[in-house]
């Protein structure tokens, strides 16, 4: 008599699928849902000080920082969001030409690292990261730019390959 290896629905997986209409995360992703986001590293209100409208040392420096070493922690390299933020570099170029492109090219970072997530190119903490400055960064032009320094700090923070 043969023993009927009883199927496990830990992972999302089929019932996942069936329960929620979505596909389980890929093999090469599952190791990539450890890391949180840590709350200190969220920049609420704005990317500026009130008092002095500059751009907040957190951005340059303990948020880059911490945030490049999570990073780093979950194996994401450079190489693996420099589509991501070349794609908020041109839009940066462009705000000139369209007052409300900042907001259409956040929302397509945002499903971009949606689909990078998925495939199991970048670890769930920068997606979470991403999510947590959707309204600040589309708030004004203005925010949007600090967003952006802030990615940058924490890219020129990173590991290269």
């Amino acid at each position: 008599m043969s023993k009927k290896k009883k199927r496990h629905y830990t992972d999302f997986g089929q019932l996942g699928k069936e329960h929620y209409g979505i596909d389980p995360p890929s093999k090469k992703q599952d190791h990539r849902h450890k890391g949180k986001l840590p709350k200190n590293t969220i920049i609420r209100g704005s990317f500026y000080e009130p008092s002095t409208e500059c751009l907040k040392r957190k951005i340059f420096i303990e948020g880059a920082k911490e945030l490049a070493d999570r990073f780093n922690s979950e194996k994401m390299s450079q190489s693996s969001i420099r589509s991501l933020f070349n794609l908020l570099k041109s839009a940066e170029k462009n705000l000139r030409k369209s007052k409300c492109k900042y907001k259409e090219t956040y929302h397509e970072f945002l499903t971009r690292c949606e689909y990078q997530w998925r495939r199991g190119v970048i670890p769930k903490i920068f997606l979470d990261f991403a999510k947590a400055h959707l309204e600040l960064a589309t708030e004004s032009e203005h925010e949007f730019r600090g967003f952006l320094t802030y990615l940058t700090s924490i890219m020129a923070r990173m590991k290269t390959k």
